[in-house]
Parts: C-alpha cells; sequence; structure tokens
C-alpha cells in the first residue's frame, strides 16, 4: 500500500484491510470474507477459487509507526545488554589462539555459542578460503572447534541446534563447485567437499551469506552486490535454485561496497543476514569505522522497510575502548530470537588490557536488542453499545396499544412519541 509513493504497508494494521470475494453472479462469498477478516496485508486464497478478489484499505487504522521497532528504552539506562563475551587466551586444536573476529554467533539453549571464524590459521589450510567453527562455552571460553576446508568466510551460518546441523556454503577443493550443503558441528575435524558428513544440496555459482528459518522451511541467502534471495529449503535439497523473493538491498536505502573496493564511508559493508519469515534482518559496518553501523529489518511479504536502526557507541552500546582511540565497533552476526522480543547481534570490540591503558585488545561478543511489536488487538474487536437500563430484566410489563382513534393526518403523521429519526435519539437496529 503507497500513499503519495511512500510504502505504508507496515504502519496499517491488519483491520485497515478489507478483503472481498465477489462471485461470478456478483454476489459475495460472506463465510470467505468471515474466514479472512483478520488477514491484514496478506491473504491465501485456495482453489477452486472463482471470481474477483479485492481489497479497499481502511486509512484510519493507520498507525503511525511500524509493526516492530527497537525498543532503546527497555533497559534503565537505554543501553543494550550484553549477553556474552569471549575471553583472552583461547587456544584450538591446530594451535590458534582465539578472542575475536567471530563472524556469525548461535547462543544456544544452554548458553554455549557456536561461532564461525574466517580461518586463516597454523594447521589444514587449504588453498581456498576456508572457515572455522569455535565452540564456545557459557563463560566465553573455547571448549572445541573444526575445520571446514572451503567453507569460505562464515558471514551468515544456519544451525539446527536439535540435530547438531550447520547450513552453510562450501566449495570443492578443486575450485570447482560452490555447493549449499549441510553437515553436523563435528569437534576437533577438518571437513572438505568430499567428506562422508557433508550433505550437498545444489551448486551456486557465487558465494552467498545463507541463514535458514527451520519453522517455515525457507533459506535466505545475499550476495557482495547487495542482491538477496529467498528459497524453499524443499527446493534446494531436491537441487533447485528457484528464488521465490527476490530484491536489492539498494532498494531499501543502503549502498553496498563493491568488491576490492575500501570503504570510505559512502558504502555500507554488509555484515550477515538471517531470516524470520516474514522478517529479514541485516547489519553493516566496517572493521575501519567509517560507514554507519546499522540494522535493518526488512518485511519480505510487503517489501517494507520494518526499521533501519543506526548503533551508536554509548548510547546503544558501552564501549570500553572508545573509537577515538582507536578501539573496535564493528557489527556481525545477527538472529533473531522474537519469542522473547529481541534479535541477538554479535560485535567486535575492544578492551584494555592494561591498568595504565596503553595495551588493548579486540574480543567478540553477544548484545541482546529489545524488540516493541506493535498492539493492534483492540482494532479488530467487537465492541457492542452499553446495555439499556432494564434490557434483560423479566418483570412482566403490560403491552399498551396506541389509541388510534384519530384518523386525522396530523395524528397518523406524528411520530414523536417513537422517536424515529429526529436526529437526537437514532439509533440503529441491527438484525441477527
Amino acid at each position: 500500500m503507497f500513499i503519495e509513493g511512500e510504502n505504508v504497508t507496515s504502519v496499517l494494521s491488519a483491520a485497515a484491510f478489507n478483503w472481498e470475494y465477489i462471485q461470478q453472479d456478483g454476489t459475495h462469498n460472506l463465510t470467505w470474507e468471515a474466514d479472512h477478516a483478520k488477514d491484514g496485508y496478506e491473504v491465501t486464497i485456495t482453489p477452486p477459487f472463482v471470481g474477483s478478489l479485492v481489497v479497499s484499505v481502511d486509512d484510519s487504522f493507520y498507525k503511525g509507526k511500524s509493526e516492530m521497532w527497537i525498543d532503546t528504552g527497555t533497559n534503565a539506562d537505554g543501553t543494550f545488554k550484553k549477553l556474552w563475551e569471549t575471553t583472552d587466551g583461547n587456544p584450538d586444536e591446530f594451535g590458534n589462539n582465539h578472542v575475536g573476529a567471530l563472524q556469525f554467533s548461535y547462543k544456544m539453549s544452554n548458553g554455549e555459542v557456536l561461532a564461525s571464524y574466517a580461518y586463516k590459521g597454523k594447521q589444514n589450510q587449504s588453498n581456498l578460503s576456508d572457515c572455522q567453527y569455535l565452540h564456545w562455552s557459557a563463560d566465553g571460553k573455547l571448549i572445541d572447534s573444526m575445520i571446514v576446508q572451503g567453507g569460505q568466510h562464515g558471514s551468515s551460518f544456519g544451525y539446527d541446534e536439535a540435530n547438531n546441523l550447520i547450513y552453510s556454503q562450501i566449495k570443492d577443493l578443486s575450485g570447482g563447485k560452490n555447493w549449499l550443503a549441510t553437515f553436523p558441528y563435528t569437534p576437533h575435524a577438518v571437513i572438505n567437499s568430499g567428506s562422508s558428513g557433508v550433505t550437498k544440496w545444489c551448486e551456486m555459482e557465487t558465494y552467498v551469506r545463507p541463514n535458514v528459518d527451520l519453522t517455515n522451511g525457507l533459506w535466505i541467502g545475499s550476495q557482495m552486490d547487495g542482491t538477496v534471495e529467498v528459497c524453499n529449503i524443499s527446493d534446494l535439497k531436491a537441487g533447485n535454485y528457484f528464488p521465490i523473493i527476490r530484491f536489492k538491498l539498494q532498494d531499501f536505502g543502503w549502498n553496498p561496497v563493491p568488491s576490492g573496493v575500501a570503504n570510505d564511508g559512502t558504502y555500507n559493508t554488509v555484515q550477515a543476514n538471517s531470516i524470520a519469515y516474514p522478517y529479514a534482518f541485516f547489519t553493516a559496518g566496517d572493521v575501519n569505522n567509517k560507514d554507519y553501523r546499522l540494522v535493518l529489518c526488512i518485511n519480505l511479504i510487503t517489501q517494507s522497510v520494518i526499521f533501519n536502526h543506526q548503533l551508536e557507541p554509548s548510547q546503544d552500546i558501552q564501549l570500553s575502548v572508545p573509537i577515538e582511540y582507536g578501539g573496535h565497533f564493528e557489527p556481525e552476526g545477527v538472529y533473531p530470537d522474537l519469542a522473547h522480543n529481541q534479535i541477538i547481534i554479535g560485535l567486535n570490540v575492544s578492551e584494555y588490557r592494561d591498568a595504565a591503558h596503553n595495551v588493548m585488545i579486540s574480543h567478540s561478543g553477544l548484545w541482546s536488542i529489545p524488540i516493541g511489536i506493535r498492539d493492534d488487538s483492540k482494532d479488530l474487536a467487537v465492541t457492542y453499545p452499553a446495555e439499556d437500563e432494564g434490557e434483560n430484566s423479566e418483570v412482566e410489563e403490560p403491552v399498551v396499544i396506541p389509541d388510534n382513534s384519530d384518523d386525522s393526518d396530523s395524528a397518523s403523521d406524528d411520530d414523536s412519541a417513537f422517536n424515529i429519526d429526529d436526529g437526537e435519539t437514532y439509533q440503529e437496529v441491527v438484525e441477527g
């Protein structure tokens, strides 16, 4: 729904949309219309559907704000709550130490964290871009890890915690095909596209940032040029890359930095994405602190911006080392936890390692970003007039028959005794 060129769909409540099913004989299918009275901006029609589908929009249900927003007033001091962070000095099985540079971090139900890391370690490197998955304790200590040769950057991935399955992308070691794939998280393992635990779905022509919504069976991937595509997981598993939604981040005000170009602040360095249908989430912000750090939410159905929030140091995130002193403030992974009215975002930040503030180190953490959800429930509520006094009284009253003996014009036309259409006490009678 557009008003003067602006997409206002997200600021209209469900009550604004009145769907009508007009049959071939011109009559309304009242049963269908009643069943879909609360559908809002999206209605699903199921064959056989013969006739015309019409929607009218009541702009009195224009709400003035989106269906969801970042709630900066949840916490007393206005800043977002830190949920987890890495500790210093975490050696892995392959001779590398880890504290920061995590790309995408998934907080599990037991408080532990599974994170991706663009691997440039000492052992088991391939001739391609490799990825390492790091398993952390709830208090930020590294437990174990695995290396995926050809696993690429790891800027986004999906994780099925119940089945310990990672949804990602992998490239053949021969330098050949890119594959969308799944594989289990396996501590201490080194795997590639030919390993037995890897299930390859379908071929991809380019690198994407993958994520999944397992509840709705959907996959999302964004590319370096700003292209975003959504597919059914069932199609991908069958080897078919059939996007059901496609758009560009440029359509929503972002300007993704071209490949190989250093960001001077005029571009957006896209970092990660995730999906919780009908919403998709994105983060942006370069490690060089040049461009804005942004969290973007898009409604995939209505192609509306829900929010495009600029993360501010001190105001949103407390930094131990301010960026003006060389501290990092780089957004990374993002994923929704709408059941708890929050999205979780990963940040690479800096901390001092000495009392004199002469030495600092970058590390990674997770923050809770509170979400406000608009309450439209009263818009669709059915209200009834107040009961007339004595309406439900069981006291018997005599029936009084009016005297019609006067048959003059004045008598027959005088309806004042019945208070009909006098402009003051008119009451509409609805029979049901």
